[in-house]
């Protein structure tokens, strides 16, 4: 057949018939006016043709349907208002509303040219949609041409690439040649990525599995006064199902380049989370403070294990897990410069291996932990009054075999035993002043042997629980704080526990305020514990950790806990809680600095409809009675899209602080974000926060500025990214808060909502 000059490059594709048959053929159909027929006429194997009308040419060589014309193969199916087709060739030219649908691929064009038999095309002006039935993501590509060659693979040029489903995508990817595959990857050559239409950042040559999603981007950029002019760019990728990685790449004026690339992967039975950020830093650190290095670097590792669940060939094997976290620092300094919100508000780092089974009432455990780095220490007088002494304790390793409230004689007895084999080292930094105990202490390292046990007959007493117990604690010591040879400390003590608990059941209700009954639970507790017989005095022990702190002690712990739950929704919740618990010592000279009582702790929750929230934390001094601690606010949600919190924080001879912070949803896509923290002590403005977000179909765009009177730094940023929900700002917070949790607030997410709970007797 003859071919126009405009499709000669259709010779790849195979002897596909000219434009030029077709308009002539069309024009003949027109005129001959022939009657109406709807039959499978093709003439090409395997394909079913419909359409209104028919028309036979060039001696039976040449068909052409008009009208709702559909052809159909397999999984492959033509629709189109006009077609031409070459039996003998197995050919096929349609134009006008083209579709064509092939297994998860889905076409949209002005014409086509069609190769049955190889299942190759040329789609002029088209739309390709990649749909996936098992994922959230698919593929849109929109371009003048694509040639196809062969089933399952498609070439594109001038093409544009996204995943959005929008006309005019929010974001997408523009290539000079795409390469498709439709079941395996896609391929992009001089890639230019858009926000819109803006250019954001260009790839020479990407390479993406279908079967994974989307990137995920995110850039910002700003000015610092204490880092300069900043630009910060996260670029992720889904590398393998539930394997993500991170490229950063960050530029400070005052500091210099910056980056680091993270992994964080997931299954069934792992979670992991590794990040590394490396910078070339010539400025100064917080309160001006000269850098100890120019080439700095942070390295943090973190990966819990399901090694065994469940029974093994009929024995029971247990649940056995494993915990792995590794840091290392270059310095003192960048943890608190870089990563000040993980510096303020995580748990201090860790570097351990622990390794712990369970099995009905039994557990072993295996930890292993080494310092992160020499900067991390503290004195030991700092430690003994320290809640994070045990990360500044080597454990190499620690062995525990626990047995939990076994029963004995009929059940009349519990016997609850544990036993514990360490080797505890402490090596202190050469720039901690150490007191003359600390000098004997310092880089000791001991082995310890202990076994404590608990024998309690816990039984009923018309409403009353009770249960006495007897307890006795064994603990070698190979070594003691004065360099003596080892000896064995033994603590003997017991006690009793004493509890009930009362409850009642309201049947009010009141639609206002979703309340549908309220159930009312009183639960008090008293413990008296008596320890006597304590052979080695703490003073003469190397303190690691609290095993070294056994002395003789008389105290009673008191404990009250108020519940009261509803209805909400057809689920019970936890409408207030409310706990107050203090100890009583009756030798308070001895065991209490001459104070009988303890602090009063108080602990509230309530929530008293789906709009409210409030709390109250309070630590209570007894002698004289003032407030030591106070931590009181809540949250309200006039509105959808308008959340508004009030929180008073206050701290006797240190601090006095009230935190407003309000989240509004002006329109459905813009929304502002005001938060203060005001120091009452200092008149200071400690903390202020302002952000506007856009948001988009599948992005956010923030605008934000951030006053830190603390750290006598202000920030003003842009970023992009995108639409988690959580504010993003120049902080980077991704896999590991998911590990071992965190607690930023967010806002713009309404008030806080009780769980679900299991229904109360």
């Amino acid at each position: 057949m003859r071919e126009c000059p405009s499709f000669q490059r259709t010779r790849a594709l195979g002897r596909f018939q000219p434009l030029c048959v077709l308009a002539l053929n069309l024009f003949v159909l027109t005129l001959a006016g022939t009657p109406a027929r709807a039959q499978a006429l093709s003439g090409i194997a395997g394909v079913e043709l419909t359409a209104d009308r028919f028309e036979v040419s060039e001696g039976g060589k040449v068909l052409i349907a008009q009208g709702n014309v559909r052809a159909s193969k397999a999984q492959t199916e033509v629709q189109a208002d006009n077609v031409v087709v070459w039996p003998e060739e197995s050919e096929m030219y349609a134009e006008g509303n083209v579709l064509l649908k092939e297994k998860n691929v889905l076409s949209r064009a002005e014409r086509l040219l069609y190769d049955w038999k190889d299942e190759r095309a040329l789609i002029l002006n088209s739309e390709l949609h990649w749909v996936r039935p098992d994922r959230e993501i698919n593929w849109h590509l929109k371009s003048p041409e694509v040639e196809r060659r062969g089933p399952d693979v498609a070439e594109v040029r001038r093409a544009r690439v996204t995943t959005c489903n929008f006309s005019s995508p929010h974001q997408h990817f523009s290539a000079s040649k795409v390469v498709f595959r439709s079941q395996d990857s896609v391929v992009l050559h001089h890639a230019l990525f858009h926000v819109h239409e803006i250019p954001i950042f260009y790839l020479p040559y990407y390479y993406r599995d279908l079967k994974y999603p989307w990137p995920w981007f995110r850039m910002g950029a700003g000015s610092s006064s204490q880092f300069g002019q900043f630009v910060q760019t996260d670029l992720g990728f889904e590398v393998y199902p539930g394997v993500d990685v991170f490229f950063d790449a960050d530029y400070y004026s005052e500091r210099g380049p910056a980056g680091g690339v993270d992994v964080e992967y997931e299954s069934d039975r792992r979670i992991g989370y590794l990040e590394t950020y490396f910078i070339r830093d010539d400025g100064e650190d917080f309160e001006n403070v000269p850098l100890e290095q120019e080439d700095r670097y942070r390295l943090k590792f973190l990966h819990r294990e399901l090694i065994l669940d469940g029974d093994v060939e009929g024995s029971n094997a247990g649940r056995w897990t494993a915990d792995m976290e590794y840091h290392q620092f270059s310095d003192r300094g960048i943890f608190q410069e870089y990563f000040e919100g993980e510096f303020v508000e995580d748990k201090e780092p860790e570097n351990r291996v622990f390794v712990k089974g369970d099995w009905e009432n039994t557990s072993l455990s295996v930890l292993g932990q080494t310092q992160v780095n020499q900067f991390f220490d503290q004195s030991q007088n700092q430690q003994r009054g320290s809640s994070q002494s045990p990360a500044q304790t080597e454990y190499l390793p620690r062995v525990s075999l626990d047995l939990l409230s076994q029963p004995l004689w009929d059940n009349r007895l519990l016997l609850t035993f544990g036993t514990e084999y360490s080797q505890v080292d402490r090596r202190f930094s050469e720039l901690f002043p150490l007191a003359a105990v600390d000098s004997l202490s310092k880089n000791r390292e001991i082995q310890r042997l202990d076994f404590q046990s608990e024998l309690s007959a816990p039984f009923r007493a018309w409403w009353l629980h009770l249960e006495p117990f007897v307890f006795n604690r064994e603990t070698f010591y190979d070594e003691l704080l004065a360099e003596e040879e080892g000896s064995w400390r033994t603590v003997l003590g017991g006690g009793v526990r004493l509890s009930t608990e009362f409850w009642r059941t309201y049947g009010y209700r009141n639609e206002r305020w979703s309340i549908d009954q309220l159930h009312h639970v009183i639960t008090p507790e008293v413990t008296f514990l008596s320890g006597q017989e304590v052979t080695i005095d703490p003073n003469e022990l190397v303190f690691f950790d609290e095993m070294d702190t056994e002395q003789e002690l008389d105290r009673v712990n008191l404990n009250l806990r108020n519940l009261v739950q509803t209805r909400r929704g057809g689920t019970t919740i936890n409408w207030a809680e409310f706990e107050v618990q203090s100890a009583y010592f009756p030798a308070e000279n001895r065991d209490h600095a001459g104070k009988s009582w303890s602090n009063v702790e108080t602990d509230l929750r309530w929530y008293p409809h789906p709009k409210y929230y409030f709390f109250n934390d309070n630590e209570i001094d007894t002698d004289p009675v003032e407030f030591d601690v106070v931590n009181i606010g809540g949250s309200y949600l006039p509105r959808p899209g308008v959340t508004l919190t009030l929180q008073q924080r206050y701290s006797r001879d240190d601090s006095n602080r009230t935190i407003v912070a309000a989240w509004v949803q002006l329109t459905e896509k813009w929304g502002l974000l005001y938060q203060q923290d005001y120091e009452w002590n200092d008149h200071e403005l400690f903390d202020q926060r302002v952000v506007f977000r856009r948001s988009f179909h599948d992005w956010d765009v923030e605008l934000g500025y951030d006053v830190d009177q603390g750290q006598d730094e202000r920030v003003f940023y842009f970023f992009i990214g995108p639409r988690t929900g959580a504010l993003m700002g120049p902080n980077r917070q991704r896999g590991s808060s998911r590990m071992f949790g965190r607690n930023a607030d967010e806002y713009g997410g309404g008030v806080v909502s009780p769980q679900p709970v299991k229904e109360s007797p």
